[in-house]
Formats: C-alpha cells, sequence, structure tokens
C-alpha cells in the first residue's frame, strides 16, 4: 500500500463509518431505548442497559486481547478511524445525555490524558511491512499497559450508579485512549507506508 493510498483508505473510512455508526449503533441505541420506555425510570434503565453493553464488550475486548496480542496482525488505517469516530461519537452522545457530567474543562482534560496514554500504548506496538500490507505484533509492555488502563476504566466505571461523575470521568478516558490509540496507529502506518513508497527499487535484471 503507497502513502496516497493509505491517506485514500482512512478518508474513504471516515466517510463510511458514518453509515455504520448509523446502522449499528443506531440499532442498538433504538432496542434500548424501547426496552427503557416500558420501564418505570426508562432513564436510569437506559444506562444501567448501555452499562451492561459496555461490559459486554469489555470482557470481549479483553478475551480477544489476551489470546491475540503476541499475533501478527494486519493494521488498516481505515478500520482504526471507523473505531476512533464510533467510540467518540458514542461517547459524546453519553455524556450529553448524563446526568450528573463533570465540567467541559474536567472532560476535555481527562480526555487529554487518555489520549496522551493512548498515544504512547500505540508506540508500544512492533510494526513491519509485510508485502502490501503493514503488520503489527504485542509486546510486554503493550499488554502491561493495556492491563493498567482497563483495570483503572473498569474500576471508575463501577461507580458509575453511584457516582455519575467517576462514570462519566471513566467514559472519557476511553474515548481519549481510543483516540491517541488510533491516531498513534494510523500515523506509524502512514510513516511505515511512505517509507515503503519512497525505498529505492532493485533494478530490473536482464536475460
Amino acid at each position: 500500500m503507497s502513502f496516497s493510498a493509505a491517506v485514500s483508505e482512512v478518508h474513504a473510512a471516515l466517510l463510511r463509518s458514518v453509515k455504520q455508526i448509523a446502522v449499528f449503533g443506531g440499532g442498538v441505541l433504538v432496542v434500548l431505548i424501547a426496552i427503557s420506555l416500558m420501564t418505570k425510570e426508562p432513564l436510569v434503565t437506559f444506562f444501567v442497559l448501555l452499562s451492561y453493553v459496555g461490559v459486554v464488550m469489555a470482557a470481549f475486548g479483553a478475551v480477544v486481547m489476551l489470546l491475540t496480542f503476541r499475533s501478527a496482525r494486519t493494521i488498516a488505517p481505515g478500520a482504526l478511524a471507523v473505531s476512533m469516530a464510533t467510540t467518540l461519537t458514542t461517547s459524546a452522545l453519553s455524556l450529553a445525555l448524563a446526568q450528573g457530567r463533570p465540567s467541559w474543562t474536567v472532560v476535555f482534560a481527562t480526555l487529554a490524558v487518555g489520549a496522551l496514554t493512548g498515544g504512547f500504548w500505540s508506540s508500544t506496538l512492533l510494526l513491519s511491512a509485510d508485502g502490501a500490507a503493514v503488520k503489527a505484533r504485542g509486546t510486554l509492555w503493550y499488554l502491561a499497559i493495556w492491563a493498567a488502563t482497563f483495570a483503572v476504566n473498569q474500576v471508575f466505571a463501577g461507580f458509575t450508579g453511584a457516582t455519575p461523575v467517576l462514570g462519566a470521568l471513566a467514559l472519557t478516558f476511553g474515548a481519549g485512549l481510543s483516540l491517541g490509540n488510533s491516531l498513534g496507529l494510523i500515523l506509524r502506518v502512514l510513516r511505515v507506508s511512505r517509507r515503503r513508497a519512497n525505498a529505492p527499487r532493485a533494478p530490473a535484471r536482464e536475460d
């Protein structure tokens, strides 16, 4: 994949993400809202159900991470862009609807801390060019940072019901983590693609 092709993939993926978010995220929200409206406290029920969905997704992600972090996998900038856009959109929507949200100054500060952590996290992956693809392999540092951030985020998220502010901070930190990690990997993949595109090619041998 050339540098220009990688940039085009990111741009196309960002456009496709709008439709994918609307289909998947919108479908989940419709189901949660429909169930919540059948209860005595729809708003409370909605956020409880939303937290359950988050727990399921977190557990699934944890299992996948533990089983595959050492395996080489192809890094697609487009998929990273879609994941980042989805996380930011759902987090912003949840914050807008949340009760007891912290001040926007605290929100953006937490987002920045999460983004910096995510950016450092992305640097612990080992990237290598494999033909037209760029592949990544996890390291022990990558797993350690993931485990630490996962544990902290889950502890804070556990206080969502009793202390909505802590739940909102956990949500914001997670969004920042996704932002920093995705952007860091996208930039690293683009650099690898650019170096490969600019590398001198061996002259063709004459028969």
